[in-house]
């Protein structure tokens, strides 16, 4: 064995490595948290900057099985609604993570809380969730823990006057993953979502709250709620007794990643159509780390050739009965993703309508690819090689 140059031992050094791997991530203690419990509850993270994802991890027990569901970027709807509300909504700044559950407020009636809900008879999967007690973490990470995105797009501004975009992403072909942070006036961020909650208008004083975001091969189009007492996000009226945080707008960032598969622990898809047979358990025919993996649930419109992407959502936000309403929950543990679909006459495996975006290119279909990703993280930037002669 001879001793190479530098030069060429930093060049094979740099080939013997996944130059694409993402970063171990912050990951916090579980803390448990209860529907009428302490929220928001904050959780520092150690990251000294601003998260470039923040990824909330809602635990609960089913049947003496353990499940994760992912929480919202911004809480869906208030509590004014008769429908089941819930989920674990979050936000956070440079120094810490505000995580938010329902807390029963309304006067008038509403709607009962929950930490998940799979949407009752509105929704069909492998069971019925309804939980009021969860485990919740979070895990983090830094803009430099993950490779340098394929697209970035910031400088851009979404409002209830405005409440459309979209933005070409120059790709041309469907991003691995995106995400899309909501900056808002107080210093926080919020992050889109998959799927809506309320899609028609109600009296004043009941709120739909949010902007969802759909990808396809050409560009990443956001929609808010606009109507009366909607908002580009929310963190209000049952969801804290001293909560009453309201954004009619908010400035955009969006990166965009394409990742190899040497970067992806699982992949799979299947086309749907609503009413069809679905197969609600994904096994993934490994064991995947809860610490570090990202689950990824996406539901692509098949009656285009670029068909837009919605990402799943982890629980269920409903108007009254009949009213339209769409998108596909899923949880996972380390051996499947489980995934519940829209059942009633009213529901839609991809809807965008009503009060979204101030009735700017609506469309729904029932008509779908379901595709679940395990993208890997946790690099720790050790490469380790041996050069012989």
């Amino acid at each position: 064995m001879r001793l190479l140059s530098i030069g060429l031992l930093l060049f094979l050094m740099k080939g013997s490595c996944n130059m694409n791997q993402i970063k171990r991530p912050f990951i916090s203690p579980w803390i448990t948290m209860t529907v009428d419990g302490t929220s928001p509850e904050t959780i520092a993270h150690n990251l000294n900057e601003l998260p470039a994802k923040v990824d909330v991890q809602v635990k609960i027990n089913e049947g003496g099985q353990e499940y994760i569901f992912p929480g919202f970027g911004s809480v869906p709807k208030d509590d004014d609604i008769g429908a089941e509300y819930g989920g674990v909504a979050y936000s956070y700044n440079i120094s810490h993570v505000l995580l938010y559950v329902p807390v029963h407020r309304s006067t008038g009636g509403g709607s009962a809380g929950r930490v998940i809900t799979t949407g009752g008879k509105s929704y069909t999967g492998p069971f019925v969730g309804s939980a009021t007690k969860c485990r919740v973490r979070v895990r983090a990470w830094r803009l430099s823990d993950w490779p340098k995105p394929d697209f970035t797009k910031s400088g851009l501004t979404i409002t209830n006057g405005n409440p459309y975009l979209q933005v070409h992403h120059c790709m041309n072909s469907y991003p691995t993953f995106v995400t899309v942070q909501l900056n808002l006036a107080n210093g926080f961020v919020s992050e889109g979502l998959g799927i809506p909650s309320l899609t028609v208008d109600h009296l004043q004083g009941k709120s739909a709250c949010g902007t969802l975001f759909g990808v396809n091969s050409q560009s990443i189009t956001l929609w808010a709620a606009n109507k009366i007492s909607d908002y580009v996000v929310c963190y209000r009226d049952g969801w804290g007794p001293n909560v009453n945080l309201a954004f009619i707008s908010a400035d955009v960032t969006i990166r965009a990643w394409q990742f190899t598969s040497s970067d992806v622990v699982f992949t799979s898809e299947f086309s749907f159509i609503k009413g069809g047979t679905l197969p609600g358990t994904i096994p993934f025919g490994t064991t995947i780390n809860l610490d570090h993996h990202l689950v990824v649930v996406e539901v692509r419109d098949a009656t285009n050739a670029r068909g837009r992407v919605f990402y799943g959502g982890g629980s269920a936000n409903l108007g009254n009965p009949g009213e339209p309403y769409g998108g596909v929950l899923f949880a996972y543990n380390q051996s499947d993703a489980l995934l519940w679909v829209p059942s009633a006459t009213s529901g839609y495996l991809i809807y965008v309508g009503g009060l979204w975006g101030d009735n700017s290119d609506h469309f729904d279909s029932n008509n779908v690819t379901i595709k679940t990703t395990v993208i890997q993280t946790g690099y720790t930037g050790t490469c380790f090689i041996s050069v012989y002669n």
